[in-house]
Formats: C-alpha cells, sequence, structure tokens
C-alpha cells in the first residue's frame, strides 16, 4: 500500500470520528444536542486549521533541507488544500442554519481557511520554481494567515 492510500485511509477514518462525533449524541434535547454539534464542528475545524497551518510549515522546512522532494511536498500539499476544500464547503453547508453569531463565527473559520489554503498553493509554487519571489509569496501567505489564525483560536 502506498503512502498516498495509508493517508487516504487515515483521512478516511478521521472523517468517520468526525461524523461520529456530530451525529452520535442523542442524550441531550434536540436544542443541546444541535449546539453541541456546532461546537464540536468548530472544535475540530478549529483544531484543524491549526494543526494544517503548522503542517505546512515543518513541510517547507523539510523542503528546504532536502528531507522531501519537490513531487512529495506537492502531493502532501496538495491533499491539505483538497481536505481544505472540503472543510469549506462543509462549513458553508451548516451556515443558512445557525444563529448570527455562529454564522459570523464561521465565515471567520472559512477566511483563515481560505488564508492557510493560499499558503500551501504557493508552497506547491515555491517547490516547483524555487525562485526567491515564489518563497516571498510564500512567506506573505503564511505571515498573513497567523494573525488571524490567532484571533480565532484566541492565542494571545
Amino acid at each position: 500500500m502506498s503512502s498516498h492510500e495509508k493517508r487516504s485511509r487515515l483521512y478516511l477514518g478521521m472523517g468517520l470520528v468526525v461524523w461520529a462525533l456530530c451525529s452520535c449524541r442523542g442524550l441531550h434535547a434536540e436544542t443541546n444536542k444541535a449546539q453541541d454539534q456546532l461546537e464540536s464542528i468548530g472544535s475540530l475545524s478549529a483544531a484543524h486549521i491549526y494543526t494544517s497551518y503548522g503542517y505546512i510549515g515543518v513541510t517547507a522546512d523539510a523542503f528546504v533541507e532536502k528531507a522531501f522532494t519537490a513531487q512529495q511536498v506537492t502531493e502532501l500539499m496538495t491533499e491539505v488544500v483538497n481536505m481544505i476544500e472540503i472543510n469549506i464547503k462543509s462549513l458553508r453547508k451548516v451556515q443558512d442554519n445557525v444563529s448570527k453569531d455562529d454564522r459570523e463565527f464561521i465565515d471567520a473559520m472559512i477566511n483563515v481557511y481560505e488564508l492557510v489554503n493560499l499558503q500551501a498553493k504557493a508552497l506547491i509554487k515555491y517547490v516547483e520554481t524555487e525562485k526567491p519571489q515564489d518563497a516571498e509569496a510564500f512567506e506573505e501567505a503564511r505571515m498573513a494567515a497567523w494573525p488571524k489564525l490567532k484571533v480565532l483560536l484566541g492565542i494571545k
């Protein structure tokens, strides 16, 4: 089994865990259940955004240190981009059925997700060209995402 297939299975397993967390809690009243599900979606999304940001940075460092090839980085970052895009679509589906405050928080999460996604795409471009301007574009994307990620997660 290739490493790509292993990662795909891991992501499928993670998706099933998320689904289970969000849909299999029948002990609360319906409104509490919906709130619990929203909190689960929010905390899991926030954790994924944070770990994606770190993963992209570590992958960039590994490339610079010649631990990963451009092809490996491109494959890894393409998977990150795809997962982020799936999560953004999922968050948009939930958005219509929540309170104004929850909708605004989901908007903020999507905004940060989009910035992290730009960062992953900038890394792909950099590893393909290794041009200084592409390295700068990656760093700019990284620096644009971090302050908004800190606010979203309440990091001081």
